[in-house]
């Protein structure tokens, strides 16, 4: 009869983390400390990370009672685990920088750990800064959201509320793209990069992009202007062209327009034009009533 499979992985876990600790020792009784700091940072902090993360996170939850809008869990979560890695992270910087005859290459080696080290501590303070935006943005979109029926496609809220929900999360994407460059970019400088030649070239890319993609262009800047203007929010009626429906949600380049039939379109900015907006402030209707020829015309109207 077979063994069961979760004992087995458990002691697959301890044969391997025994393993581990035997090198561990071993690099010790060698004199071969940076490495030895490296290899326990590696081996404890994953699990010590999650477990006081986990631990803030619902420390914050039972201070401030559970709401889902609510960022200090999140943020809480994050700075532990930010403040462990780190802390262990500029340790092993000042190790390494203080022994540097105790990696193989002397000063090579030396200068590609610490890069990857600061490299790290970078991208963890970017996700760190990025998780609290994108909370700050949901808590905000949440109290934006209408209290209404949802199905009728109409807020209902305060023409500012709306406005909201059309912008943020365009802004959003656009904070998401802009940290994660920064921090790609200060990452590779850390890393001995030269990332002048890097940005040039990027920005000869970029033209050459533009001009091979001028209809990509062009979406971007009209749905700027579209949103300057204020020109339609999510929730509204529109028409443009051939094209009408209430706005469901946008994206860099488009629009989601559900038609009162059921289908939704998806249209460029660049293709919408000129835009009639039924939904703001008032709008009147004019239709013909048809009646027989008998009819009584002071109770038709």
């Amino acid at each position: 009869p077979g063994g069961d499979p979760g004992s087995e992985r458990t002691r697959a876990i301890d044969v391997a983390l025994i393993f581990c600790l035997i090198i561990l020792f071993g690099l010790r009784l060698a004199g071969a400390g940076v490495l030895f700091w490296i290899g326990l940072y590696a081996l404890v902090l994953p699990g010590l990370a999650s477990t006081l993360g986990i631990a803030a996170r619902k420390l914050a939850t039972d201070i401030g009672g559970y709401s889902e809008s609510d960022l200090r869990p999140v943020l809480a979560e994050r700075g532990v685990r930010l403040a462990i890695v780190g802390t262990a992270i500029v340790w092993l910087i000042f190790l390494v920088r203080a022994h540097p005859d105790s990696l193989p290459d002397g000063a090579l080696l030396t200068s590609i750990v610490v890069g990857i080290l600061h490299g790290a501590l970078i991208l963890l303070l970017a996700d760190l800064i990025w998780i609290a935006i994108k909370s700050m943005i949901a808590r905000r979109l949440e109290l934006s959201a209408p209290a209404g029926d949802a199905m009728s496609g109409h807020s209902g809220g305060q023409p500012q509320d709306d406005r909201l929900l059309t912008i943020l999360p365009i802004l959003r994407n656009m904070l998401g793209i802009i940290i994660a460059a920064v921090a790609v970019m200060t990452a590779l400088s850390e890393l001995g990069v030269n990332i002048g030649p890097l940005l040039a070239s990027a920005g000869i890319f970029g033209i050459a992009i533009g001009f091979g993609s001028q209809t990509l262009v062009k979406d971007i800047i009209s749905g700027v202007f579209y949103m300057i203007d204020d020109a339609f929010r999510v929730g509204e009626y529109i028409q443009s062209g051939s094209y009408r429906g209430t706005v469901e949600s946008f994206s860099i380049r488009s629009v989601k327009l559900r038609h009162h039939r059921g289908p939704i379109f998806t249209v460029p900015f660049g293709s919408l034009g000129a835009v009639e907006n039924m939904s703001r402030d008032w709008s009147i209707d004019k239709f013909m009533v048809t009646v027989a020829f008998d009819t009584d015309i002071a109770k038709v109207k």
